[in-house]
């Protein structure tokens, strides 16, 4: 399953619903074709209209959901999308994450940690890495890669002095 973002309001009297969409903007063109979504990662939605608004919002209309007080009970759940039901998207979400869970080398600091997301919502994405339950915040630049090692999964990279003590949450 794939997140995509959670229910950010309901829309009308007739339970549309606006899904915020937690990627890059230029997936989320991708998703106003999509004719099923999952809540809690089990249980299938099927949707009779998409249109995508304001590049970060998706209004849908549930088959199931008929009125504002039915929408209400979804309010904040995340939504999900099949890995394998939309070949387009699925092939794009490969693409802008094939680094997750590679292991980041900075040359003078070494280990830094394993990459658990790629954060594309930002001017600069960033990889969200994870070591002894810190999180790390690493400008994804290609400037400061120096090698990417694909079948051992590993980044090396040069960052500027100090800059993991600064990016460290």
């Amino acid at each position: 399953m794939i997140y995509i973002g959670h229910v950010a309001k309901t829309h009308g009297l007739h339970g549309h619903l606006s899904i915020k969409i937690d990627m890059p903007q230029d997936m989320c063109q991708l998703l106003d074709k999509i004719k099923k979504i999952y809540i809690s990662k089990n249980e299938p939605l099927l949707i009779t209209k998409a249109q995508l608004n304001n590049k970060i919002f998706l209004r849908v209309k549930i088959k199931s959901i008929n009125n504002r007080e039915d929408a209400k009970n979804i309010l904040r759940h995340s939504i999900f999308i099949k890995k394998g039901e939309h070949s387009q998207f699925d092939n794009e979400w490969d693409e802008k994450n094939k680094y997750l869970h590679f292991k980041i080398y900075d040359k003078t600091e070494g280990e830094i940690g394993s990459i658990e997301k790629i954060d594309f919502n930002r001017p600069q994405p960033l990889f969200i890495v994870k070591k002894d339950g810190n999180t790390i915040l690493i400008p994804f630049v290609n400037e400061l890669i120096t090698n990417i090692n694909m079948v051992s999964k590993v980044i090396n990279v040069e960052l500027p002095e100090n800059l993991i003590q600064i990016c460290n949450q």
